[in-house]
């Protein structure tokens, strides 16, 4: 028995590096583009409604009583509640509204 010759694969390397520049250079076009641009006022939006939210749950929850303080979690729990909820609706819209355009 003769042992023959078994030579491993001849890689490409210029194919590879090449293939891999041109995936970095088209996640540096998205993270330069205009669209996470387009969401900034959104969110700037959304954290001022959870600061606004989150003072109202301070304010009911520091709540005074004709007799005394009553610090009772439920009231906080509702608005925040509220918020999220209207905060996960309105961006499931925004969401929807962005897929239907962009399949257009």
């Amino acid at each position: 028995m003769t042992n023959a010759s078994v030579s491993a694969p001849q890689i490409n390397w210029s194919l590879v590096l090449g293939h891999w520049s041109l995936v970095i250079f088209e996640f540096e076009a998205r993270l330069n583009s205009t669209a996470p641009k387009s969401w900034l006022p959104f969110l700037l939006l959304a954290a001022a409604l959870v600061v606004w939210a989150a003072l109202f749950a301070l304010g009911a929850f520091l709540e005074r009583g004709a007799d005394q303080p009553r610090h009772d979690l439920r009231k906080p729990l509702v608005i925040l509640g509220t918020m999220a909820t209207f905060l996960a609706v309105w961006g499931l819209a925004l969401w929807l509204r962005s897929r239907k355009i962009r399949h257009k």
